[in-house]
């Protein structure tokens, strides 16, 4: 009898062993995040330095088309970039760091839910393939952030706001089933490209700007060949009346011969619709980008260097760009765009990716007759005074050098940031700054309505405020200000430099002179 109690309290003992050890499993397996105890902490304590962050992944669903759109920004090299769209350079240093401090700081305000069947209710399913033809509203957005080893820091589903006048949003953790409510506010998890990228292409100025260049030419396609209307040739001075002069315009008589003429009878400069165009260039804007196929990227980052395969021109030719003989023609023409630092920024329009967007090709070139050589000091027969004259004259010469190589410099690297790209720009853009014969003049009578006092650009105070250009007072500004100069505090580096100025040191400038430098030489457009 006594042996059978013994054995009976072994077995006993033994299954308290075993059930121990279950429920030991059972806790340390068991999900601490669908704890409601958790209410107040933070959602991810994994994520505890914005310095671990190397990557963000925001995927948003498109319930239309049932396809999930994914973007994604990482570091590499300590520079942000952007693999979701050919690792194009983002300006996402301080943005990232509001996203990722955000996250950081996500706590537990409420468990609502720890059921799965109840996630489309709360719009936290995650948006892939599994979710494709979910009731709308019911698939959330998934942001990951990973360290430099590809560790997920943060995996989060967020879904549905919880009410119209707070931030509170339901979330859960992707592949978790509890729902918990948490402060947040997801203005900055965007995908849209634009957010995220220095939109301004050209970082340029209106007043910067000294002329412009138009080539009107189409091209349907290169078996039909292209149909030229011209070429107009434009100068713009923002400090004079008239600001906008034409120098002149030249039309085709033939194959590789031009006719240059004035203004067409009967006609003149629509000068609105010219200051709205260099206004356009200044401010252009971003919407997208493609890659060139790597052969053209390299090829493109110096004038006159077209030697592609013929794969790589099929590509092109998709885009609505054609290289020929040294140089790219485009489908709707092109616009040269000189400014005062010597500097000329080649737009082409390309073809329409999608409706409302316009391809454009960017390069940049310099002419060198917007920096003519220094006027010298004459040498004197003085032996005494020579060699102080000929010491000053090296002088001179050096920062004319020194300039020259500056500007190079400049057109090197713009090169090289354009180089790789195919922009994307809105069509609103692009009606602004394509110009051609037919918007670039029209008729004496209405030109003569522009110049009224009601609608030209000087107008009194009254009738404008402190945002207008011409709203201004030197009281209000500094020496930095284009608008407050006198000629005798600037050189000819000044882009205020005025005709006297010029022709007292190194002569006056003529545009005719800038048409020869590299691929900004007038050329046939013909194939």
């Amino acid at each position: 009898m006594k042996k059978e109690y013994l054995i009976t309290l072994l077995f006993i003992f033994a299954a308290l062993l075993v059930a121990s050890a279950a429920w030991i499993l059972q806790d340390e397996s068991r999900d601490p995040y669908q704890d409601k105890s958790r209410v107040g902490e933070l959602l991810f304590p994994e994520l505890d330095s914005i310095v671990k962050a190397a990557s963000l992944q925001i995927v948003d669903f498109d319930a239309a088309s049932g396809v999930a759109k994914p973007f994604e920004l990482r570091k590499v090299k300590g520079e942000w970039t952007l693999p979701s769209h050919y690792n194009y350079p983002a300006n996402a240093q301080e943005q990232m760091i509001q996203v990722v401090t955000s996250l950081m700081e996500l706590r537990v305000i409420r468990l609502v839910s720890e059921d799965r069947a109840t996630h489309g209710d709360y719009g936290v399913l995650e948006p892939d393939a599994q979710n494709v033809g979910a009731k709308e509203g019911s698939v959330g957005k998934r942001v990951v952030v990973r360290d430099e080893k590809e560790n997920a820091l943060l995996d989060l589903v967020i879904g549905k706001q919880v009410d119209e006048v707070s931030n509170k949003r339901y979330v859960r953790r992707a592949k978790q089933d509890a729902v918990y409510i948490v402060g947040l506010d997801p203005q900055y998890l965007t995908t849209d490209f634009a957010e995220w990228i220095d939109r301004a292409l050209l970082e340029l100025q209106p007043w910067e700007i000294s002329g412009l260049y138009v080539r009107d030419y189409s091209i349907e396609s290169l078996e039909i060949g292209p149909t030229v209307r011209g070429n107009i040739m434009l100068n713009y001075a923002d400090m004079e009346q008239p600001d906008w002069t034409l120098e002149r315009c030249e039309r085709p008589t033939g194959v590789g011969s031009w006719q240059t003429t004035g203004m067409p009878p009967g006609k003149a400069l629509d000068r609105e619709k010219l200051h709205e165009c260099i206004d356009a260039i200044a401010e252009m804007e971003l919407a997208n980008v493609v890659a060139k196929p790597a052969e053209a990227a390299q090829a493109f980052r110096t004038a006159g260097n077209t030697k592609i395969s013929q794969e790589t021109r099929a590509a092109l030719a998709t885009s609505g760009f054609f290289p020929v003989e040294g140089q790219i023609f485009s489908v709707q023409g092109e616009i040269q765009t000189y400014t005062k630092q010597g500097i000329v920024y080649l737009l082409r329009f390309g073809a329409s990716p999608e409706p409302g967007l316009r391809y454009l090709w960017i390069s940049a070139d310099w002419f060198k007759e917007s920096l003519p050589p220094p006027k010298l000091e004459p040498i004197p027969e003085s032996d005494a005074d020579k060699a102080i004259v000929e010491a000053r004259n090296r002088l001179i010469l050096q920062e004319h050098e020194k300039k020259l190589e500056e500007v190079q410099k400049k057109v090197d690297a713009l090169n090289e940031k354009f180089a790789p790209w195919i922009y994307i720009i809105s069509d609103d853009f692009f009606k602004k700054i394509h110009l051609g014969f037919d918007n670039v003049f029209i008729s004496e009578e209405e030109a003569k309505k522009q110049a009224t006092p009601a609608d030209q650009h000087a107008h009194d105070d009254h009738v404008c405020d402190e945002n207008c250009a011409h709203h201004h007072h030197e009281h209000e500004c500094d020496e930095n200000c284009p608008h407050h100069h006198a000629g005798h505090e600037c050189d000819e580096n000044c882009p205020h430099y005025s005709t006297q100025d010029a022709q007292d040191t190194a002569g006056a400038q003529s545009a005719e002179g800038t048409q020869n430098g590299g691929e900004t030489e007038p050329t046939d457009v013909a194939p």
